[in-house]
């Protein structure tokens, strides 16, 4: 099985770059947005950054 794997709470680079080696496919947490209000979740995701 070819299964997907996501990291949740991903804070840090150091952390970022142990589940690049470990092959994770996605990753969500502060490294990469704080928590947004609906407006700049729009503008963000509006403007094609992710």
């Amino acid at each position: 099985m070819k299964e997907r794997v996501v990291a949740e709470g991903v804070e840090t680079q150091a952390q970022l770059e142990f589940l690049q080696n470990q092959q994770c496919d996605e990753g969500q947490g502060f490294h990469f947005s704080h928590a947004l209000l609906d407006e700049a979740f729009g503008l963000l995701f509006g403007a094609g950054k992710y």
